[in-house]
């Protein structure tokens, strides 16, 4: 049997329920923020960000008694490097949340030396991700391999979905896009249907900075392979209000 998930309303936070156990998936901490938000007139400071998500986190794996907290990639901020903010904000942050629950990084496109950061009882899965109950759990930002097509669901960070339309009362928000594509549009093996859940970001900074615009929003292969054979998707507010429905839907939001 495949495992559920659902969101963890009204939290960027999504549980997935498996024989019993339950994991918190987030994505996109981008822990170290900070210097890029500095660029654009914004301080904060450093450690306390970082800090506060974790608390968030923790409570929300505590309150679903969840088993496992697994980051769904780009926990640090630094593309190419380990910035100095990184160095005390990286490990402060995975030490909460590893008190809380077991706890699993998930490598990002911004996860460049991560594992110089990784503190006791952190582990951290190939780039690939993790697999539970049928559902892949990755960053977003690389093409799964074949071998992975068999699973029934998809979910993914990376895109950071927000209401993109700065004239509409929720623009700037995150939101949550999900999508039933054809199969064989993303693994070109396979047949049938499968889900795709892009998580929103964590960290709420985010939707400050300015988002990659192309065939599709932060060049995912995931998703532009999936956009060729959309079947249905939906955009849902934190809140858990259908915001659109249908192949279009995600315009705007994803691409």
């Amino acid at each position: 049997m495949s495992a559920r998930a659902r969101a963890a309303v009204p939290d960027a936070a999504l549980l997935v329920e498996d024989a019993g156990e339950v994991t918190l998936a987030v994505a996109d901490a981008h822990v170290g923020i900070e210097g890029a938000m500095a660029a654009r007139g914004v301080r904060m400071d450093s450690a306390g960000p970082a800090l506060e998500m974790a608390g968030e986190i923790a409570a929300l794996a505590r309150r679903a008694s969840a088993r496992r907290i697994v980051l769904l990639g780009d926990t640090k901020a630094g593309t190419s490097r380990i910035t100095a903010a990184e160095w005390d904000a990286v490990p402060a942050f995975l030490s909460r949340l590893a008190g809380a629950a077991e706890t699993v990084v998930v490598p990002g496109n911004h996860d460049a030396g991560m594992a110089r950061l990784l503190p006791d009882g952190v582990s951290m899965t190939a780039p690939s991700g993790i697999v539970i109950g049928g559902t892949l759990l990755t960053h977003g930002h690389a093409m799964p391999s074949e071998n992975l097509a068999g699973v029934s669901r998809i979910v993914m960070g990376h895109a950071h979905p927000v209401v993109r339309d700065a004239s509409s009362v929720l623009g700037g928000r995150r939101v949550w896009a999900t999508m039933v594509a054809r199969r064989g549009a993303v693994f070109a093996s396979s047949r049938g249907r499968l889900e795709i859940t892009v998580v929103p970001s964590f960290n709420r900074h985010t939707a400050a900075l300015p988002g990659p615009r192309g065939a599709a929003r932060a060049r995912s292969p995931i998703l532009e392979r999936a956009r060729r054979g959309i079947v249905s998707a939906r955009v849902i507010t934190l809140g858990g209000a259908l915001l659109a429905e249908g192949p279009s839907a995600l315009d705007g939001i994803l691409w």
